[in-house]
């Protein structure tokens, strides 16, 4: 009996191995580069779009943005929590900032970072996201490449990024809770419970990411989560694997998070 509780149901099987396909792809960079070729063949509608494709995937593969290492490394170097931190994001945006010519004063310049850049550094700083949730979270957050955006999208994208990371961790570690011995997978009812716990406490949150964080932290020491690990939950078998409770959990942070407009 406990060989067949091990065994997983091809349709999760093969949901499991789409997921790790996507995030080999996210992790690579191959995903966002194939997807930005395709907008700019559509964009641009060449009249040979191979010829186009190969130029495109050359002149990308050459070109790294020092100053985009530069600033994922600064931004890397102490957590958001701590006091220091402002003056490393401070000093990350003035690695990619650059002065652009307004278009309805020329001659006039206006300082920012092209929206390229920071998606660069979203992408950089959340490289090791599930696919699903990198895709959820570009969708979200992504600027236009030639947008120029000030410090405040900067920090908003930055530290929405950072706290996110966070916010996964702590839905990896609500979920082993639910783990009963030897059981590798929690009960699909228990962790949909907890889901709609995770839900109304973040709910009631601000749009601001710590405080988002904080909400779903609370949740996990206020006892709610071991009333229901005891729940004798006999009834059904089915189970809900740790990447999709991660990637629900995912879209309630993001869901509070206001979109760049």
């Amino acid at each position: 009996m406990a060989a067949t509780d091990r065994r997983r149901d091809p349709q999760q099987q093969k949901s499991l191995d789409d997921i790790y396909i996507r995030d080999y792809l996210v992790k690579s960079g191959v995903e966002r580069m194939i997807r930005d070729a395709l907008f700019k063949v559509v964009t641009n509608r060449p009249a040979d779009p191979v010829i186009f494709l190969a130029e495109y995937f050359a002149s990308v593969s050459s070109d790294i943005d020092e100053g985009v290492m530069q600033a994922v490394k600064c931004l890397s170097a102490t957590h958001y929590t701590r006091p220091t931190f402002e003056v490393n994001l401070m000093e990350a945006y003035e690695l990619v900032t650059e002065s652009v010519s307004k278009e309805d004063s020329p001659g006039t310049l206006t300082r920012g970072v092209m929206g390229k850049k920071l998606n660069d550094v979203m992408a950089r700083i959340g490289s090791e996201l599930p696919a699903a949730v990198s895709e959820q979270l570009s969708n979200k957050l992504s600027c236009k490449d030639f947008e120029l955006v000030n410090y405040h999208v900067f920090k908003s994208v930055v530290l929405s990024t950072l706290v996110l990371i966070d916010f996964m961790a702590l839905a990896r570690d609500l979920y082993s809770k639910l783990l009963k011995p030897g059981k590798p997978f929690a009960s699909r009812n228990v962790a949909q419970a907890i889901i709609g716990n995770l839900k109304n406490a973040v709910e009631i949150s601000t749009p601001d990411p710590v405080t988002i964080l904080e909400a779903g932290t609370m949740l996990s020491t206020n006892g709610t989560v071991d009333s229901l690990v005891g729940w004798d939950d006999t009834t059904s078998s089915s189970t809900m694997s740790v990447d999709e409770f991660s990637i629900s959990a995912s879209k309630i942070f993001l869901k509070q998070i206001n979109k760049l407009t």
